[in-house]
């Protein structure tokens, strides 16, 4: 007895189409590579499955008693293949995504829904921290990074930019008048970082010697500068388009603050990983409308 579900399915389907030369095309196969696949079959078997002249070709006694049971093993054959192809197509598992505090609370936070509602047997875990999580090492598998990777081992994507600018409250202009320059600009209450180095870099690319002290108020938890700015605490350095959702108004336009840009970063070891790509196609396609 052959058990090799192959020829088996080869042998009905000669059953079905009741010939060999149509049998052939729907496998894809040549019809003399058909032929000796079924003579395997009677061979392994013992007996003639079908009758063979010039009139076609038809199912033996013994042929016609197999057909119920070959039909069985098809239709499990088909069934197993669903359950493999299910099992396969669903993306499960831990998934860890890095993010800096701004991309999580303003960002993320809008976008995820249509990820977990699709994939709900993902477990995300969001990474938040303005440090950047090390791929190496696989503290995270995914993260969105505003800075250009050096890495030789990363894939990265770049997915956009993010404008930024010095806003306050409509509230805190009519309290305490509109800066006409920067100069004027640290006479007022200005939320800078405390121990980050990243507000005294940027001003020093554009010209300003500041330090961290010049600023009135300091915290490296950006998502207070813009609660402070929204509710009329200080003017803070803001992205535009979150700005511009809170109601806030621009100070100083003229000064034009370098746009960062925005990355998905990955090891290359995992680009492939279904899961991971999953998040990153994801990303990829809703973050360049966010920004």
């Amino acid at each position: 007895m052959n058990n090799n579900w192959t020829l088996w399915q080869y042998f009905l389907t000669v059953a079905e189409r009741g010939s060999l030369n149509k049998a052939a095309q729907s496998l894809g196969i040549s019809q003399p590579t058909l032929s000796r696949q079924i003579h395997s079959l009677e061979v392994a078997v013992g007996d003639s499955l079908f009758d063979r002249s010039t009139q076609g070709i038809k199912l033996t006694a013994l042929g016609e008693k197999l057909i119920p049971n070959v039909l069985a093993m098809s239709q499990q054959a088909a069934q197993i293949a669903r359950l493999c192809n299910g099992e396969s197509e669903q993306i499960q598992g831990n998934l860890r995504l890095s993010v800096n505090e701004i991309f999580a609370t303003d960002y993320l936070a809008n976008l995820l829904k249509p990820y977990l509602e699709t994939y709900p047997k993902v477990n995300l875990q969001i990474h938040v921290s303005n440090a950047a999580a090390n791929l190496d090492k696989r503290d995270a598998d995914l993260a969105i990074r505003m800075f250009s990777p050096t890495q030789q081992d990363v894939i990265a994507k770049r997915v956009g930019t993010v404008s930024g600018g010095f806003f306050a409250s409509q509230d805190y202009l009519e309290r305490h008048g509109t800066p006409a320059d920067p100069m004027q600009l640290f006479e007022h209450r200005v939320a800078g970082m405390d121990r980050s180095p990243e507000f005294v870099d940027a001003a020093k690319k554009m010209g300003f010697n500041v330090k961290n002290e010049d600023f009135v108020v300091r915290t490296d938890f950006y998502p207070l500068h813009l609660a402070m700015a929204q509710r009329g605490a200080a003017i803070a350095v803001i992205h535009g388009k979150i700005a511009k959702r809170l109601g806030l108004v621009q100070v100083l336009p003229f000064l034009q603050i370098p746009e960062l840009p925005v990355y998905l970063v990955c090891h290359r070891d995992v680009q492939h990983n279904r899961r991971i790509r999953s998040m990153m196609d994801f990303l990829s396609a809703e973050l360049p409308k966010a920004l």
